[in-house]
């Protein structure tokens, strides 16, 4: 299965490194999602929709996100807050997520995966577009690799 994934569902992550196996070659590549990649201010409390982010596959990121305390802040739940792949960079063989610690405990962040590609972050609050749930992440666990 090809994962055009992704994130929904949490507080602040600090940043979030997927490695994703290419298929011409087989050759793992990672990238790391962070504030930064997403073009949102450091501090901004606003939340916007950015779009069109690479990393170092050829996945193609957007989302919608603010980035209090220099980390990609997601809404906590029923809103159209995540962050996207448009472009697939691959299969996705691992997925770790560093959780601000000002984040609480009880706060989920889920991964979710799909054969197609999404169009919106609200993608991922439309079951019949969300994909499959593969994993989720708590801040109990920490920064944890999936």
């Amino acid at each position: 299965m090809k994962h055009n994934s992704f994130l929904r569902r949490s507080a602040s992550l600090i940043a979030v490194l997927l490695c994703a196996v290419t298929s011409v070659y087989a050759v793992e590549v990672c990238d790391t999602l962070t504030r930064e990649l997403t073009g949102i201010a450091n501090g901004a409390t606003e939340y916007a929709k950015w779009s069109g982010k690479t990393a170092h596959s050829a996945a193609v990121y957007a989302g919608q996100s603010a980035g209090s305390n220099n980390t990609i802040q997601l809404r906590s739940s029923n809103s159209n807050s995540g962050v996207i792949t448009t472009t697939s960079g691959g299969t996705i063989k691992r997925i770790t997520v560093k959780f601000n610690s000002n984040t609480t405990e009880k706060r989920v962040l889920n991964i979710y995966a799909s054969n197609s590609a999404y169009s919106d972050a609200a993608n991922l609050y439309d079951s019949s577009k969300a994909g499959t749930n593969v994993v989720s992440f708590t801040m109990s666990n920490g920064a944890r690799t999936r």
